[in-house]
């Protein structure tokens, strides 16, 4: 019984967390070779390090090719929120891009937490930076 109580209680956080984790670019549109920010929210503790920040095309959530951070626990063994990075724009194609943080799961799998989110209208502004030549 307490085990079906602990993950009846993990479903119901994960999407509050993703959504507080909710990450967002310090700046809308850059160019390769220029840097960016990212700012990952008060969410980002409840997830087990580490999480694996990919730049990919929007809409290509599965695509790995440019791999941006690495972010790791803390002295305490979480990861302290919030975090903040900076990363500079690999030379990629012109064209919008989002973030794919990968967390590895109980199973041993590695889940996209922000799928789909760049195409909810309120949150777009924050996951999408435009690359220009």
């Amino acid at each position: 019984m307490a085990a079906m109580v602990v993950v009846l209680a993990s479903l119901a956080l994960a999407p509050s967390a993703a959504a507080k984790l909710l990450p967002h670019f310090d700046a809308r549109v850059a160019g390769p070779g220029e840097r960016v920010a990212v700012t990952l929210g008060s969410g980002v503790e409840l997830f087990p390090a580490p999480l694996h920040v990919y730049l990919v095309p929007v809409g290509r959530e599965s695509a790995r090719n440019w791999h941006i951070k690495t972010v790791r626990d803390g002295p305490y063994g979480f990861i302290p929120p919030p975090q903040r990075f900076r990363f500079r724009v690999p030379a990629v194609p012109t064209g919008r891009y989002t973030l794919a943080i990968l967390v590895r799961t109980n199973d041993g799998t590695w889940h996209n937490i922000l799928k789909g989110l760049w195409r909810a209208p309120n949150l777009a502004p924050y996951l999408i930076l435009r690359v220009r030549d």
